[in-house]
């Protein structure tokens, strides 16, 4: 994905990594660096089980009780 709005935190936290982040560059998308990500997507196995466990965690902070509770522990 781009680093755009809060996207980087749906993807990566201080413990796990759920996929690539991509720079922006002139509100855009360098082709070179997009080609880069989905090749190692694609081929690199080792890289996709590792963002395929990182999912397992960050899915959870998006759990709505994980929500609640953060928003009550807030206000």
């Amino acid at each position: 994905s781009t680093d755009i709005g809060d996207i980087k935190y749906m993807l990566v936290n201080d413990n796990a990594e759920a996929g690539i982040v991509l720079k922006l560059h002139d509100n855009g998308v360098d082709a070179g660096e997009l080609s880069e990500a989905m090749e190692k997507m694609l081929k690199d196995t080792a890289a996709y089980q590792h963002y395929k466990e990182g999912t397992k965690e960050l899915f959870g902070q998006f759990d709505i009780r994980n929500f609640a509770e953060n928003y009550y522990t807030q206000y």
